[in-house]
């Protein structure tokens, strides 16, 4: 029995341009080392190059804008799966687990943003290097 019903919402994203080699989070990760730590192993912004906080605060951005994006354009698509998973085509536990992964991601995105307003608040501090 499929369902007719169709979604409250629309997903229309706005236009994200992005280039197609540009790979923010791999970026990110790649470049989170290079950032100093205190004795406390918490980070210490104003000890690390300006030039690697700039850079990682941009990746750290693009990372939130593209994780959340992605997320909701999923949450949009589920809707359209529930006549499927009502006649068991696709199992409950499919479902689950795209429920704990796109929590995740939620969970990546906020912690991007997080570090993002840290580097861009510790570039504002005065004293330090501004581009």
């Amino acid at each position: 029995m499929r369902s007719t019903r169709s979604p409250r919402t629309r997903f229309a994203p706005v236009h994200y341009s992005r280039r197609e080699h540009e790979k923010p989070l791999r970026d990110l990760l790649v470049n989170l080392p290079y950032l100093q730590t205190s004795a406390s192993g918490g980070l210490n912004m104003l000890g690390s190059s300006q030039t690697v906080v700039l850079q990682i605060a941009e990746q750290a951005e693009a990372c939130a804008q593209a994780l959340s994006l992605g997320i909701a354009a999923v949450g949009t698509l589920i809707p359209y799966a529930a006549p499927e998973i009502e006649d068991g085509t696709v199992p409950m536990g499919t479902v689950e687990a795209v429920g704990w992964l796109l929590s995740e991601l939620g969970e990546v995105a906020a912690a991007c943003t997080v570090l993002a307003a840290e580097c861009r608040q510790a570039r504002s501090i005065p004293g330090g290097e501004q581009p």
